[in-house]
């Protein structure tokens, strides 16, 4: 008698657990879209204060920090076909999940050389996916509206620093995590955008 209530206790264990499986997975992929559209959520409304913020600079030409914490500055827009982004000093993790930073090491905006912008390529810089040799993109910063002529498109390992390095002209380098729509969080692989000015 007993030997049957314990198999007659493992069967009820289970059924119960097959009934709850699919509550179970509904929990899991609500959060997990719920995380995903906060990640959406915080880019758009971190692109509202630094159009605030931007508006500001252009009158006192002088950057601004988009939110009173910040210890970023929103120094320049960039403007591609049917968007623009803001882009942030400073390359940090926290900075790149508001928005487009220009690394440290590069060349400044409004200065000759190679000005280095990196991006998350599931928010910001997702319009990367579609962009093509010869598009135009337009640099804006306190001072002037610089535009560019994407030169070249192209895939490197991540330890492929070349692309930062200066150059002789002015350039403008876009770069985001590749490929597109991955499913790992850590791609050995990266999206280099290379545009050159196009002289007035």
């Amino acid at each position: 008698m007993t030997s049957v209530n314990v198999r007659f206790s493992k069967a009820a264990i289970l059924a119960q657990l097959q009934r709850l499986a699919p509550c179970v997975l509904l929990v899991v992929s609500l959060l997990l879209i719920a995380k995903g559209g906060y990640i959406q959520g915080k880019a758009a409304v971190a692109q509202w204060l630094m159009h605030e913020a931007w508006q500001q600079a252009m009158q006192t030409k002088k950057p601004v920090a988009p939110w009173h914490w910040a210890d970023t500055e929103v120094i320049g827009v960039l403007h591609f076909k049917s968007q623009r982004q803001f882009i942030l000093s400073g390359e940090s993790g926290r900075n790149l999940a508001f928005g487009p930073s220009l690394l440290s090491q590069s060349a400044p905006l409004d200065e000759k050389g190679n000005s280095v912008i990196s991006g998350h390529n599931d928010t910001h810089f997702a319009k990367l996916a579609k962009i093509e040799t010869g598009d135009i993109i337009k640099l804006e910063t306190i001072n002037q509206l610089k535009s560019y002529r994407v030169s070249e498109v192209l895939v490197v390992r991540q330890d492929q620093t070349g692309v930062l390095a200066q150059t002789q002209v002015d350039a403008l380098t876009l770069i985001t995590c590749y490929p597109f729509n991955s499913t790992t969080l850590q791609s050995k692989y990266r999206l280099v955008v290379r545009a050159l000015l196009i002289e007035a």
